[in-house]
């Protein structure tokens, strides 16, 4: 059995790296916390933190942060009728009240506004994790 060194090693944390996201993107809505996020990936929370700084410069949490949005964003942009609580389920918070709380602290913005911005196009959102879904 040969064991991984330097760049070997690299891509391989690369590999797992971005399978990870993966499977945060798959299970949004059943990841509440990098915690869970680890233990769903099958890896330590402590890994989680260093290979996501290492491969995306971001912590664990912005980007579970940027899927959410974005999930919220891609949920209302296909059914504009979709209610508060249903787009908070479906991007993995637990309430609409939760979700509400998470627009206005990381966003500057409510449920309301976001959706007259998807309604108008008027919605500048950088797509980097589920513009392909």
């Amino acid at each position: 059995m040969r064991c991984l060194k330097g760049k070997d090693l690299d891509s391989f944390n690369k590999y797992k790296s971005e399978k990870a996201v993966q499977v945060l993107i798959a299970n949004i809505d059943a990841i509440p916390n990098v915690q869970s996020w680890a233990l769903k990936v099958k890896v330590s929370r402590g890994w989680l933190c260093k290979a996501m700084k290492e491969n995306y410069e971001k912590t664990p949490n912005e980007i579970i942060r940027e899927v959410r949005y974005e999930k919220m964003i891609q949920v209302l942009g296909s059914d504009i009728e979709a209610t508060c609580y249903c787009v908070a389920r479906d991007s993995g918070l637990p309430t609409g009240d939760s979700m509400r709380m998470f627009l206005k602290r990381y966003k500057g913005t409510n449920f309301r506004k976001l959706r007259r911005n998807i309604l108008s196009d008027n919605l500048d959102v950088e797509w980097q994790w589920l513009e392909g879904a």
